[in-house]
Parts: structure tokens; sequence; C-alpha cells
């Protein structure tokens, strides 16, 4: 311990003595990755800069897409001090997002597939960026081929850092986030406690899996994914049976709500038919909840609606 503290030390002394000559910005990205070493250099350089020409900007991921700053961790602490301000920056909105795509691919870029790529990043920057690399660009928006992608294909590096998200997560959280995406991109925060079992276990689940940042509630009781990328590849890393039992769960809820709304058993009929595949994209849909066994008792729903 005194050894590593003699090391932090001296690197410090360095740092400062550089910034005693000339103005110095040290610029630290990704620093939710950083070792502890790092971190401890960072928290001394923090007491250490009164007087010094010196300025450090740090850019570290907030909860949502992967795996941010520990909440209980040294970079927390960090962050948390008096000496350092903290600057959110907010996904861009979809006017922005046009604004970017037109100046990257043109003006030809289709207007259905700009929506799909808001939809499914939420303007997230990084979100936005790995769909269009997967696509080719920003210029390849108005091809066929790249249209399908956007609106359809889960980027490598995206399903890589969610799973990596959703591995460190306990199981009954990650269970309160798969009921959540089978309902759909918005679940009502009363169907997802009822599919999933109303218990107080239930209940602290569901509230853990809001504190990841990954889905949050809005003011209408709904629990909402923040970003439909991440729900793609939470229904896409279920097994054929999990998804199964979830859909089965998720068609008993719906079917004794108080407010069933006849027009929601076309939604269920039609999707009845791809219960037992892979469920892929599907933004515009509300709470959805099918599988092959259940197409008969969907398709009598909508004839008598």
């Amino acid at each position: 311990m005194h050894q590593h503290f003699l090391a932090v030390d001296a690197l410090c002394e360095t740092i400062l003595r550089h910034a005693d000559h000339t103005p110095l910005l040290l610029v630290i990205e990704n620093i939710h990755c950083a070792d502890r070493p790092t971190l401890d250099v960072l928290a001394l350089l923090r007491d250490r800069t009164q007087g010094h020409a010196l300025s450090i900007v740090i850019s570290v991921r907030e909860p949502g897409v992967g795996t941010g700053a520990d909440l209980n961790g040294p970079l927390q602490h960090l962050l948390a001090n008096s000496r350092t301000e903290v600057i959110h920056l907010d996904d861009l909105s979809e006017e922005q997002m046009q604004a970017f795509v037109t100046a990257q691919g043109g003006p030809d870029s289709a207007a259905n597939v700009v929506r799909g790529l808001y939809k499914r990043s939420g303007g997230n920057p990084y979100l936005l960026g790995q769909l269009l690399a997967h696509a080719g660009g920003a210029h390849s928006l108005h091809e066929a081929h790249a249209a399908r992608q956007i609106l359809t294909d889960i980027p490598t590096g995206v399903s890589l850092m969610v799973r990596q998200r959703l591995t460190g997560l306990a199981p009954e959280v990650l269970q309160a986030l798969r009921g959540c995406a089978v309902l759909g991109p918005t679940a009502r925060l009363s169907s997802l406690t009822r599919m999933l079992g109303e218990s107080d276990s239930t209940t602290r689940s569901v509230q853990e899996a809001l504190r990841t940042g990954l889905v949050a509630r809005d003011h209408d009781q709904h629990v909402v994914f923040r970003y439909g990328l991440v729900r793609d590849v939470v229904l896409d890393e279920m097994n054929d049976q999990e998804r199964s039992d979830l859909h089965a769960r998720a068609l008993s809820v719906l079917d004794h709500r108080d407010d069933y709304r006849p027009e929601a058993s076309a939604q269920l009929a039609q999707r009845a038919r791809r219960a037992d595949t892979t469920v892929g994209p599907d933004p515009d849909s509300s709470e959805q909840a099918v599988t092959e066994s259940k197409c008969d008792l969907a398709q009598r729903r909508f004839c008598r609606s």
C-alpha cells in the first residue's frame, strides 16, 4: 500500500511540474473503464490542482447503454466531489439527428429510415454511430439493404456491450427487463408486476431494473426502454423457451385487463404466428405477448372484437 501511494504521488507531482511551465489540459476518455490506480491519481490530483494551471476533463458513460460508473465506487466519489463540475450531455433530439444524417449522407435518406434510426437509437450518439457504421455509413441510407439493416439488425458491438451489462445483473432484475421487453417498448407498470407475480420481491426487482438506466418510468406509470436497440438485444438474448414462457404470461395478463381494447386483439393475432421464432425489432407495437400455442386464442379474441 505504501509503495502504491508513492507511485501515485510521484505521477501527480510529475503532472503538476509540467503545469508549472505551461497551462496543461489533461483529457481522459471512457474513465468508467479506468483501473483503480488511475482513479487514485485523479483523486490526488483533484486535491492538488489549486495554484496550478491544470484542468482535467474526463468523459464517463452514464447508466443506460453499457456499464457506467459504479454507484458506490471511487469514480462515483470523484464525480460527487465539490471540486468536480459535472456536465450531462443529453441525447440528440429527432430534429438534431435528422440534421446530422442529412449533413453526413445528403437529403436523399428516406424519412422512414431516419425515424427508424431515431426509434432504435433514441438519439444516443454511440448507438446512432453503431447503426450507421453497420449499414455502411450515412451515405448508404438511400439503399434498400442499408435500410433493412438499420431497421432490423443489431450491430455486434452493441450486442456485446449490452449483453455484458445484462450479465452483471441479478437474475430477478434481468427477468424484470425481459418481461418489460416482451410487453413492448412501453409497458404498463401494473401489467409488468402482474406478469412477474405480484409480491414485494417483484416490486424490488422492478425498482432495481429502473435503477439500471436501461428502462425508465414515465408520468403515466409506464415502464419504457430508453433505447429501442437495447430492448432488441434483451429480446434476442433469450432462448426460445424463455421467450415462450414470458409470452404466455403476458398474454394471460393482457387477457384479464379491465381496460382491454378490442383493437389490441389484431396486434395479438398478427404476432401470434411469429411466436416461436426470434422476436425481431417492432418499435411501433404496444404491449404484446403471444406464443404459437396461443395463436387460436388470439384469433378468437380478434373475431369477438
